[in-house]
């Protein structure tokens, strides 16, 4: 197979110029990659070979084959950065001769994609390959190599994030629709399905007899959460083996600018819990079971909380919605800012103080749902893209909605797919011959109303 066959992607010089440039400038601003503690945890797997499920262990190990060719964190981000561009490049020329098809390029500077545009990190992966993916699903005409690329990515961004099933369902649909397009819509969806567990299946197997990954049961880290919560409602300890003077004190501190969730980083401090830890899994599962069949609505009133605060609101600033650096470390990685790195963390910040809202997940879930609801007045033949524009919609909405029973902090990272998603379906729309037309006959007889 000749490579060139793989992408069969029509040449533009001056839009391939502006990819080149991003690259460049996004690896020069960012290397050797920006690394938080996640980050160097992943590298040392990569390294030692010894993976544990904590954080994807398919990461650690695309990251140790990397290793072989650039030894270094800069391999993945080499890996990360390619994906972007080459995925913002082929969505430009997805779009034809369109005057807007410039906003695709362009995309890979805005803000709430740089931010986090040269971290490490699984979201971002998970993120790049996606759009990576759907770039080539969305060509008039695939070629077996494009498709096969197309489904890997969308199985590595399965593995690369737990709740990436959540974001993955209806790209996976819209896959199958382009690859098998002659079926019917029943078939799709049983075939869509079907797809989905053989993901789960792959996962395991992949994880625990190829890898031999360690389980770390981090669904834990929330059953805590819940157990010290709903331990003040009982006004006793739920938590196994802990005092309740010990839950008492950490269902007061303030971790990651909340008294909501991350319980465990303070327990973790007290002398009671660490005579303990580890707690068996079991022990914790059977407690919370029982805790939330005794609590039932409060324990769901506080998962809403817990959720509201990821999301923020207008009276609170945004979280985490910038990284750079690397974090303290026993292997020597450092990262020094140059030109670059100072520019784009000035960018970022500005921006954050100007526009405080666009790294706030209310405010793209709102936009989401608002755009998801006008796409049912729109006009137009162009049906494919206004699947694809729903397609995107719906996974960015669905990914954030994941994160209500399972919110471990109010990092903007979480919902960095959903910005991606949603910024992807508001230039498809630019780019495509679809309008807007209000009339009420349309809308009646689109809802079918006498």
């Amino acid at each position: 197979m000749k490579f060139s066959n793989l992408w069969k992607i029509e040449h533009s010089p001056r839009t391939f110029l502006w990819v080149i440039i991003g690259f460049v400038f996004f690896v020069i601003a960012c290397y050797p990659g920006f690394m938080s503690p996640d980050s160097l945890e992943q590298y040392k797997q990569a390294h030692t070979l010894q993976f544990a499920d904590g954080h994807p262990p398919v990461m650690a190990w695309l990251w140790s084959k990397l290793n072989l060719i650039f030894d270094g964190p800069q391999s993945l981000l080499f890996v990360h950065l390619g994906m972007l561009w080459i995925g913002l490049y082929i969505w430009h020329r997805n779009a034809g001769e369109n005057h807007s098809a410039k906003w695709f390029i362009l995309l890979g500077f805005f803000p709430w994609v740089v931010n986090f545009e040269g971290v490490l990190w699984k979201d971002v992966g998970m993120a790049f390959s996606m759009l990576l993916a759907i770039g080539l699903l969305s060509r008039s005409k695939i070629t077996f190599p494009q498709g096969f690329v197309a489904v890997s990515l969308l199985l590595y961004a399965f593995m690369v994030r737990s709740n990436a099933p959540a974001a993955l369902l209806p790209i996976v649909w819209y896959a199958t629709g382009r690859l098998l397009p002659m079926l019917s819509n029943r078939i799709k969806v049983a075939i869509t399905s079907l797809l989905m567990v053989m993901m789960f299946v792959f996962l395991n197997f992949f994880n625990y007899q190829l890898l031999s990954a360690e389980k770390n049961h981090m669904d834990s880290y929330m059953m805590v959460d819940d157990l010290v919560h709903l331990s003040e409602v009982a006004d006793k300890s739920l938590l196994p083996r802990i005092d309740y003077k010990t839950v008492k004190e950490c269902s007061q501190e303030t971790i990651g600018d909340t008294k909501l969730v991350g319980r465990l980083f303070c327990l973790i401090t007290k002398p009671s819990y660490q005579n303990v830890a580890p707690i068996p899994y079991e022990e914790i599962k059977k407690a919370w079971v029982a805790a939330v069949k005794v609590y039932p609505l409060e324990y769901a009133q506080f998962r809403l909380n817990a959720y509201l605060y990821l999301l923020r609101d207008p009276s609170e600033k945004p979280y985490i919605y910038w990284f750079s650096g690397i974090s303290t470390n026993e292997i020597g990685l450092v990262q020094n800012d140059n030109a670059a790195t100072i520019l784009l963390k000035g960018y970022v910040w500005s921006v954050a103080h100007l526009l405080p809202f666009l790294f706030k997940p209310y405010w793209w879930l709102t936009m989401a749902s608002l755009f998801l609801c006008a796409t049912f007045i729109m006009q137009g033949d162009d049906k494919d893209s206004l699947t694809l524009i729903r397609v995107l919609l719906i996974s960015g909405l669905l990914y954030m909605f994941s994160y209500i029973p399972v919110t471990p902090m109010a990092d903007f990272r979480y919902v960095y797919w959903s910005t991606l998603a949603i910024s992807l379906a508001a230039i498809k729309y630019a780019t495509s011959s679809l309008y807007f037309r209000f009339e009420w006959q349309d809308l009646r007889t689109k809802l079918h109303v006498d």
